[in-house]
């Protein structure tokens, strides 16, 4: 497909649309100190003026237990003038990040330099994509920023640049954790140097601010008490603690190991009007796990070759499976999240304009979850998880269609 300049016009005008009512959107809720910027502006804030972190429990609680300590205090000096400049700030973050997803979309091209998308793909995935940017830019989350970072680091590894792929990868998954499927990603690839090049953009973006403010000892404490309220508390346990507040464990959370509990627990406290089964929690537990390691298995087995023998829409395609399961296999699972299938919802619509029935139906699937989004009964059942199992499924069916039909043909990097 040729770069014209009606194209490249079309393109401007859509990213500037879309980053501007984002903008909007956004920028309304930070300035109201509302929503999930309120609580990275608050943990901020504190660490600004008292030089630690907040308490886990307490009035000043921390808001952002769940993020590596690092987090809160990267962000710190975003306090510093007060709640007004940093949230004009974010907004202007979250809107640049918005906008190179968007390019990097339309500029995804095979090695012939290509573009991969049409016009009315991208289109049609914008239009898709409408109602998860809009609950992305009302939560003010950090998940469009996340998203920019993921494909800046598969564009770099795709043009050889694996040290900064990986670094950009790692930063991400400093942020948000669940990237951090892309180091299995890249160990699949052979992508050595990109694997060791995230691990130490974690670790480096982590503990350098943590020496820094709180020095090695209260490091130390601050790690522990981070991986005690994580890796052996309610994450661990996929958020089916009842003594949690209600979004974690109500219609909200739409996560395997809160929709397994919904469906089957009979203590829940949220449980469905007609249950499934009636397993203690354990079962229920034990369930989610085994799914989550199907799910994770499944994934593997489909991105197994090297790098060096695919495509690039099959790069895009891997791409948008690991986001997808970055979302299934979290243990919150907010709407705010869905913004990560963006890379999916693209790959499906070129699909349907090269006629696919399966791609045509797996975007039909995901109307009717939007549409199920504004049900709390259907969500209860977990519409919204059900509904990126099925364009996950979809997904690797083309995929599998595809190298049937094409043959199993080097990219010729």
């Amino acid at each position: 497909m040729p770069e014209t300049a009606a194209r490249r016009a079309w393109i401007r005008a859509g990213v500037a649309a879309l980053c501007l009512a984002y903008a909007v959107v956004a920028l309304t809720q930070a300035a109201k100190l509302d929503f999930d910027f309120e609580h990275f502006y608050l943990d901020a804030a504190y660490v600004w003026h008292h030089g630690d972190l907040p308490p886990l429990e307490g009035p000043s609680a921390r808001r952002l237990p769940f993020y590596l300590p690092g987090v809160s205090l990267l962000l710190a000096p975003l306090a510093a003038a007060g709640p007004g400049v940093a949230a004009g700030l974010w907004t202007l973050a979250q809107a640049a990040a918005l906008a190179y997803c968007l390019f990097t979309f339309a500029a995804w091209s095979d090695r012939d330099g290509r573009r991969l998308f049409s016009n009315a793909a991208l289109t049609l995935a914008g239009a898709l994509s409408l109602p998860a940017l809009y609950e992305a830019a009302r939560f003010n989350q950090l998940s469009v920023p996340v998203l920019a970072m993921i494909l800046a680091g598969v564009v770099a590894i795709r043009r050889g640049q694996a040290v900064a792929g990986g670094a950009w990868l790692g930063a991400a998954t400093f942020l948000k954790l669940l990237p951090g499927l892309f180091f299995v990603w890249l160990l699949l690839k052979r992508q050595w140097r990109a694997a060791l090049a995230l691990l130490l953009a974690v670790t480096t973006l982590d503990l350098t601010p943590s020496l820094i403010v709180l020095g090695p000892q209260g490091a130390l404490e601050r790690h522990r008490q981070w991986f005690s309220h994580n890796l052996r508390g309610a994450p661990a346990g996929g958020m089916t603690d009842p003594k949690l507040r209600e979004h974690f464990i109500d219609h909200r959370n739409q996560s395997l190991g809160a929709v397994v509990a919904r469906l089957a627990w009979r203590e829940h406290p949220h449980r469905v009007a007609v249950p499934l089964a009636d397993w203690p929690l354990g079962a229920c537990r034990i369930v989610a796990a085994c799914i989550a390691g199907g799910v994770l298995a499944t994934l593997c087995f489909a991105t197994r070759r090297p790098l060096a023998r695919l495509s690039e829409l099959e790069i895009f395609r891997e791409l948008s499976l690991y986001a997808l399961a970055m979302i299934v296999l979290s243990p919150l699972l907010r709407q705010y999240y869905l913004v990560w299938a963006a890379p999916a919802l693209l790959t499906l619509a070129a699909a349907v304009m090269r006629r696919s029935v399966l791609a045509g139906a797996a975007l039909l699937v995901w109307v009717a979850g939007m549409l199920a989004w504004m049900w709390p009964a259907a969500r209860l059942y977990g519409a919204t998880l059900l509904t990126l199992l099925m364009i996950g499924a979809a997904l690797l069916c083309l995929g599998r269609r595809r190298r049937s039909s094409t043959g199993d043909v080097p990219a010729g990097r």
